[in-house]
């Protein structure tokens, strides 16, 4: 889905609470929109639509998409934009509510990618997805939220 088709998807709630985020992180919003539309398209390049479904692929697109805009706002420091990245992120599962269990999984996943953005702040892009991928093929199969303490470094999905 692309960044305009779903801000048009918005109600006003979420649009206020959008425009009130932006106008107070106005240096963030246009690396974050390029963060999200360069997610969007590695993830479907690399497993079509899928990651839209709570598979192993949607574990990979939250991880990229939070490597993507920390990566894309480091005219900040690294903290500054890890704090940006999981502020915005939080927010769009505030705002986007799935089950409880489809948003920890979201929220652990996106966690897995700032780490990941911490452990090499240098990465390309590419260096980026090729780990991804990697741990995609390790992505843990989650069943109850209380496994997410077992699976701290990996990637969890719900549906294969």
């Amino acid at each position: 889905m692309s960044v305009l088709r779903r801000l048009k998807s918005l109600n006003i709630g979420q649009l206020l609470s959008l425009l009130k985020l932006g106008l107070r992180y106005p240096q963030y919003i246009l690396p974050t929109i390029k963060a999200t539309q360069d997610c969007i398209h590695i993830c479907d390049t690399h497993f079509g639509k899928a990651h839209h479904e709570n598979t192993s692929a949607n574990a990979f697109r939250h991880a990229l998409w939070n490597i993507l805009i920390i990566k894309y706002n480091l005219k900040r420091t690294l903290d500054e934009a890890s704090a940006w990245a999981k502020r915005f992120t939080d927010w769009h599962e505030e705002f986007a509510p799935n089950a409880p269990l489809v948003k920890a999984m979201d929220l652990h996943n996106n966690e897995i990618g700032r780490k990941l953005a911490a452990q090499f702040p240098q990465g390309s892009t590419t260096d980026y997805v090729q780990k991804l991928l990697e741990k995609v093929t390790l992505s843990r199969k989650l069943i109850h939220i209380n496994e997410l303490v077992v699976y701290r470094g990996d990637l969890v999905h719900l549906e294969d």
